[in-house]
């Protein structure tokens, strides 16, 4: 059995390499309608809108404000956890817990002013600043890596939170640690990206 190809990604590959672009050329949470504009296309384009569910009005507003603000040191809080990942090449079980504290820590930020668990945005938004560094997550793609797993024999509890990370989002660490199984068992290709995972799972 051979892990699943996608049959659109070709299709999407402009698109992926423009919000690529945008982050690489403007990374910094320093000016708002840079950070209005990335929080806008990101989660519009990855069907992960902070207006989708809002109980508030302007969320992507709120959002803004709270992405620009800096913390005690006079330091941008989200460009501090970017920076964390930083030297991040391969998301590994030794090195996993650095990328779900940055992604716990950011969904402390979004919770500060919108209402409901922005997991999935938070993991876009943040892939893009740091691709290397963070699986992108969605409840199509947990469905396909747990739905592929068993396919292929493995079971559920292979994947038990250990206590280095039990502080985190818990459906994010446990996607993660799928998501390391299943490319370096499924794909045997240790050296995938995210993006690449990504495309085998859902083809996005």
């Amino acid at each position: 059995m051979e892990a699943r190809r996608p049959k659109t990604d070709y299709l999407s590959k402009f698109g992926n390499d423009v919000l690529y672009r945008m982050c690489q050329e403007r990374p910094k949470h320093e000016l708002k309608g840079d950070v209005f504009s990335k929080i806008w296309l990101i989660g519009s384009s990855y069907s992960a809108s902070l207006k989708r569910g809002a109980n508030q009005d302007n969320p992507l507003e709120k959002v803004t404000d709270a992405m620009t603000s800096i913390n005690n040191q006079n330091q941008n809080r989200v460009d501090c956890l970017i920076q964390s990942v930083s030297r991040i090449n391969c998301l590994t079980t030794e090195n996993i817990h650095i990328s779900l504290a940055a992604h716990s820590k950011f969904l402390s930020i979004l919770s500060e002013v919108i209402d409901l668990n922005r997991r999935s945005f938070a993991s876009k938004y943040l892939h893009f600043h740091a691709p290397q560094a963070f699986f992108i997550f969605d409840s199509v793609v947990n469905k396909n890596i747990r739905s592929q797993l068993k396919e292929w024999g493995v079971h559920q509890n292979s994947f038990r939170i250990s206590d280095n990370i039990k502080e985190f989002d818990e459906t994010y660490s446990s996607y993660c640690l799928r998501a390391i199984y299943y490319r370096d068992e499924i794909m045997r290709k240790p050296d995938a990206t995210p993006r690449e995972v990504d495309r085998a799972l859902y083809g996005y």
